[in-house]
Parts: C-alpha cells; sequence; structure tokens
C-alpha cells in the first residue's frame, strides 16, 4: 500500500467516523424534541374546547 493509498483510507475513515458522529447527535437531538408529555396536549385540546363551548355558549 503507498503513500496515496493510506491517505486516501485515512480520509475516509475520517468521514464515516463524522457521519456516524453526526447520526448520533441527530438522534439525540430528536429525544429532545419532544420534551412534553403526549398527555399535557391532551389536556390542552380539552380545556381550549371547553374554553370555544363557554364562549360559544354563555357569551356569543
Amino acid at each position: 500500500m503507498d503513500h496515496h493509498e493510506q491517505h486516501h483510507l485515512k480520509h475516509q475513515k475520517e468521514r464515516e467516523h463524522k457521519k456516524a458522529l453526526e447520526k448520533q447527535h441527530e438522534h439525540q437531538t430528536e429525544k429532545q424534541l419532544r420534551v412534553i408529555h403526549p398527555a399535557w396536549f391532551l389536556a390542552l385540546g380539552i380545556v381550549l374546547i371547553g374554553a370555544v363551548v363557554y364562549v360559544w355558549t354563555f357569551i356569543w
């Protein structure tokens, strides 16, 4: 193996390592995006629907 092949392999390994780190970082950020528990969305929806019904019934 000559110097050119060694250099090429080194860069290829560096790219693979960089891609692996980016994939790992992306996976971690996907986990962090959903910090709010899904039950809160349900509770918020119920409260908003209740507010709309209240306004529609008593104020409108």
